[in-house]
This record gives structure tokens, C-alpha cells and sequence, in this order.
């Protein structure tokens, strides 16, 4: 296959063994890498030793480090991400439904747009949820990896639902299923990486970050995305 699966954790080892099995169990091949910050993975040591013993074999765990938040855990990993088509992001409560789920999402990615799945039938429909995938070149025509500026983990979902509204880049689809079993989806119980997360000061730190991206650098990014996808607006201007 021609993309990757970016899947950052955080002190929910239980939960990545669930992706893993449901990743095996769905027969998907995509290749990944388990993003585990050097603490977690200290604190956790064993768990994650049997976590890489069960890696499904182009799966690899990568230490990222003091880069704790998704957002800098991508950042981390990002340089070592030439030579891909397309990347995906997915999270440690995210559990696999959809048959064949990243050859499906893989058929859905034209080069210069990026592609959502249904979550559960939880914000299907209203956010950008399931799996995201992005074609390489869309990524780098918008001038960030996934998240833009210092943004951690909230907002992100909005940054893309701005940018694939505004420039016709985003493709939503219920054919695929990524269960996200979400706290606020009752899925399951709070956990303290939930709690750190979805504290207050996370949520003023990333409402900053995006209300500087919207103002600051939103517009260009269109622009730019725009150009990218003309010949795909112009094909599809016909029948």
C-alpha cells in the first residue's frame, strides 16, 4: 500500500491492544507506526513490550521522546514521513469495523484530497471523525503536518472541516467504519489521559492556536489548495 497510519498513544495500552486486534481482524495491510512518549513507555514498559511482540509486522513503535500531545507526537515523526502518498491518523480509541477498511479509504484519495469516515454513527456527518486520510500532496500544500501552528489535540477536527469546506478537498464516507469509543460516546469510562486532554487549560491553549490559524493563516492555506486541486475541480465540472 501506498500510505501509512500514524496512531499516537497515550497511558492506554489496553485500548491499543483493541485497535491491534480489530486491525487483524478487518485484514487491513496498511503500514503504521505507534507513536509512545518516553515516560508513557517507561511507566508502561511491559505492557508495550507485548504490544510490539503482537505488532502486525509493517507496524513499528516509535519513541517520540518529551512529545507527549498528539499534535507534537506527529510533529516528532513527521520528517520520517517521505515517500508516502498518504497518511492517516487514527486514535488509541479507535476501533476497526469496515472489511478492507484502508484499501477502501486508499481507493477514495485522488492525490489532492483528504477522506473521512463514519465513527460509530456518533459525529458522522458533522465533524471530520473516523479514520482522516490525506493525500501526501494536500498536506504539503497546506504547509503543516495535520497540525497547523502548536495545536495539541483539540480544534483539529475543525481546522479541516474548514479547509475541506472551503476548498472542496474533504470526501466523507459511511461506507467505512472506524468505531471511535469516545468517553463522551459513552464508550468508555474517563481515564486519566482523558482528563488531561479535555482539561480547562487544554482547551484555552488549542482554542488560542486555532483562533491565530483561522486569523492568521487560513485564508493562504486555501489559496494554495485551491491551485492544487483546479484540474480535479475542472474534471469534475463534467460528466
Amino acid at each position: 500500500m501506498s500510505g501509512i497510519i500514524l496512531l499516537p498513544t497515550l497511558n492506554r495500552t489496553k485500548l491499543v491492544k483493541q485497535f491491534f486486534a480489530s486491525y487483524e481482524a478487518t485484514h487491513a495491510e496498511v503500514p503504521g507506526i505507534l507513536l509512545v512518549d518516553e515516560h508513557d513507555f517507561d511507566n508502561n514498559q511491559t505492557a508495550y513490550e507485548e504490544i510490539i511482540k503482537l505488532l502486525p509486522s509493517n507496524w513499528e513503535l516509535k519513541e517520540t521522546g518529551n512529545a507527549v500531545s498528539m499534535g507534537d507526537k506527529i510533529r516528532f515523526i513527521w520528517p520520517e514521513l517521505s515517500g508516502y502518498l498518504w497518511i492517516g491518523l487514527l486514535n488509541d480509541d479507535h476501533f476497526c469495523v469496515t472489511e478492507e477498511w484502508d484499501k477502501k479509504v486508499e481507493g477514495m484519495l485522488d492525490g489532492t484530497n483528504m477522506v473521512s469516515t463514519n465513527d460509530g454513527n456518533w459525529n458522522f456527518g458533522v465533524r471530520v471523525v473516523g479514520l482522516t486520510a490525506w493525500s501526501k500532496p494536500l498536506l504539503d500544500c497546506a504547509g503543516f503536518p495535520i497540525f497547523p501552528r502548536n495545536l495539541q489535540h483539540l480544534y483539529i477536527d475543525d481546522v479541516w472541516k474548514a479547509i475541506g469546506e472551503a476548498t472542496g478537498c474533504w470526501r466523507e464516507t459511511n461506507k467505512i467504519n472506524i468505531e471511535h469509543r469516545h468517553v463522551f460516546f459513552h464508550k468508555m469510562a474517563k481515564d486519566e489521559t482523558f482528563e488531561k486532554v479535555y482539561a480547562q487549560p487544554s482547551w484555552e491553549y488549542d482554542s488560542k492556536e486555532f483562533k491565530h490559524f483561522m486569523e492568521q493563516d487560513f485564508n493562504k492555506v486555501v489559496e494554495r489548495v485551491k491551485a492544487l486541486r483546479a484540474d480535479e475541480t475542472l474534471k469534475g465540472s463534467f460528466l
